[in-house]
């Protein structure tokens, strides 16, 4: 009896150990070799132009005084944010070693004016400066490591922080501005759109959500009569307002901002 057994045990021995050599020398087939299908250069670019523009118009929609703004004390302004969001071009883009304009100071720009004119044009230079850095990389320069950002950190991983943070900035003064009732002007748009396409019968809804302009700005309906912002869309059937930041997709059917 203990012939059998003890042949078994040492079978299965001889099993294991093929098992183990086996796997021991398989190729190592861990790393995808497959192309990337996400281009995140061509991204980044259409996500930084699009985040500029609505920056551009919304600083365009507000009332002059608005621009003064806070929601506290202890708060960005809406000046402030729209520099903000042109000085993070400079200083995170010179991480990995652009060279901002002559004359930016990273600690005083976003409190270096407050007309809507000179917003508007640090906006759009500073777009300029991103599209044009951005523009001049390679894909091998995507892959440059930046050991002080992280021993595996890249200038892809810097392009990546200033999407994130162009985002985060753009929902802040859509906060910003619906507190105030103020509509974003491609909220107005799409709202006019949804309108045009609605059947006759159901025009009437479709124009309850759409925004009257004033020569100051957009308002939305009802703020005046102290009204809450979101309290003027509920007799439209949409989904409620809310901010969508996913990058590169832009808001779904239905979504505004």
């Amino acid at each position: 009896m203990k012939t059998p057994i003890l042949f078994s045990i040492c079978l299965a021995l001889i099993l294991n150990g093929n098992v183990v050599e086996s796997h021991a020398q398989a190729p190592d087939n861990s790393k995808d070799s497959t192309a990337p299908s996400y281009d995140m250069k061509a991204q980044a670019l259409l996500d930084l132009q699009a985040v500029n523009k609505k920056c551009v118009d919304l600083a365009g929609a507000l009332p002059s005084e608005k621009l003064t703004w806070r929601p506290a004390a202890d708060t960005r302004s809406f000046a402030e944010v729209f520099l903000h969001v042109a000085g993070e071009r400079y200083s995170i883009l010179s991480m990995m070693g652009a060279t901002p304009p002559a004359g930016f100071k990273a600690g005083e720009f976003e409190k270096s004016t407050t007309e809507r004119d000179r917003i508007v044009e640090d906006l759009n230079q500073s777009w300029d400066f991103a599209n044009k850095t951005i523009n001049g990389m390679s894909n091998a320069d995507f892959a440059k490591l930046m050991p002080k950002l992280g021993p595996q950190a890249n200038e892809g991983d810097v392009i990546y922080i200033l999407v994130a943070d162009a985002h985060e900035h753009l929902g802040q003064l859509i906060a910003y501005a619906r507190q105030n009732g103020i509509v974003p002007p491609w909220t107005v748009q799409m709202q006019k759109n949804k309108a045009a396409a609605l059947p006759a019968s159901s025009a009437d809804a479709g124009v309850q959500a759409v925004t009257s302009y004033s020569q100051d700005g957009l308002r939305t309906p009802g703020a005046a009569k102290g009204r809450h912002p979101y309290e003027c869309y509920k007799r439209v059937k949409i989904n409620p307002v809310r901010s969508w930041h996913e990058p590169g997709s832009g808001p779904p059917a239905g979504i505004l901002t």
